[in-house]
């Protein structure tokens, strides 16, 4: 994020996109057995869904450089589309809400679908 903040305290625009929070190719389960291959660590959705692009103690002018955040997957270890989908899948969308909490809203509804189908294809699943 240093390299994020520092450029849009330059009056740069920026995107951000820490690891630590919008790196889909880590396990979204502790159970790793029943998920594919990963690159490593561990990224819950609830990690996904905290990130908040814009730093606390920025002014308007310096907020208004961030333009977002973005997911990022290497699949250099995803060799299938199940598996880019699994990796994938809800992660980009806790990302597109970044800080926003869904808890009880239409996203909740719509996740535990996610996660019932995701289930029932043998998928393990962090919601």
């Amino acid at each position: 994020m240093e390299g994020g903040i520092a450029a849009a305290q330059a009056g740069h625009d920026v995107v951000m996109t820490p690891t630590s929070n919008t790196y889909f190719d880590y396990y979204q389960s502790r159970n790793t057995a029943a998920e594919p291959l990963a690159i490593g660590g561990f990224l819950p959705l609830e990690t996904v869904y905290a990130f908040e692009p814009v730093p606390a103690g920025f002014d308007s002018v310096q907020a208004a450089h961030i333009l977002g955040t973005q997911g990022q997957i290497w699949t250099e270890y995803q060799r299938n589309p199940k598996n880019v989908e699994y990796m994938g899948v809800p992660a980009p969308r806790g990302a597109r809400r970044g800080g926003v909490d869904v808890a009880g809203t239409e996203e909740t509804s719509r996740l535990s679908r996610l996660a019932w189908r995701r289930t029932s294809r043998g998928w393990a699943c962090s919601m």
